[in-house]
């Protein structure tokens, strides 16, 4: 029993899984004419941070983004700052707290989870906030494999909560896990800005910003 429940924690994407590579999503501006393929690794204020796939980062102006894009932004906004797991299940069973008492800050498509020993990993996430409920996916990288999770997401102000189905099978379609289904659950909760202030986290800063590609539309 005590493997069925560890094999199910593995679906916590967010507790324990390194190295994910998300899929870049394509950015369109206000015009139509341009698009590029990227993700965001920062917002701020009123620009987003865009890596490409050459690993060349653009500053954007958003209101110089398509509608679809802002929209997007403006979701994904809901998920940034400081999170600590509060409470986890998998495969309808309580998680031991040692595997997830863990802090999660989340800058654009980027999660850095920072574990007790100091340790941070990287992860990348991608949502699909249309969708009813909404959907979060990420691609998972254990032992050179490439292992896609789905999942779905609900957020509010100072609340987030996240099911998982089984690396690589169906994604959950409501927030629970019941013995068998190898599913997992968890709740995060904000941390105040002012809390969650502190050294900076390794990995967590984002590359320098092609001074060339400030305020431009996607190119």
């Amino acid at each position: 029993m005590r493997r069925t429940v560890i094999l199910a924690i593995v679906a916590l994407t967010f507790l324990l899984f390194a190295g994910t590579t998300a899929e870049a999503r394509k950015w369109t501006d206000n015009t139509g004419q341009f698009s590029v393929e990227a993700t965001a690794i920062e917002i701020r204020d009123d620009k987003v941070l865009l890596m490409r796939e050459d690993g060349k980062v653009s500053q954007v102006s958003i209101t110089r983004l398509s509608k679809a894009d802002q929209e997007y932004l403006a979701v994904l906004k809901q998920l940034q700052g400081t999170w600590h797991v509060t409470s986890a299940m998998a495969n309808g069973q309580l998680v031991p707290k040692e595997f997830w008492e863990k802090k999660h800050v989340i800058t654009g498509n980027n999660v850095v989870v920072t574990q007790h020993s100091g340790e941070t990993i990287l992860l990348e996430i991608e949502i699909y906030p249309a969708k009813a409920p909404k959907q979060i996916d990420a691609v998972a990288q254990v032992e050179d494999k490439a292992i896609f999770i789905h999942g779905i997401y609900a957020v509010d102000s100072n609340e987030l909560k996240l099911c998982f189905g089984q690396p690589g099978k169906s994604r959950p379609g409501e927030f629970s896990t019941k013995e068998g289904d190898m599913q997992s659950l968890a709740v995060l909760k904000r941390v105040p800005r002012e809390a969650a202030k502190g050294p900076s986290t390794p990995g967590s800063q984002a590359p320098p910003v092609d001074p060339s590609s400030q305020g431009s539309a996607p190119q």
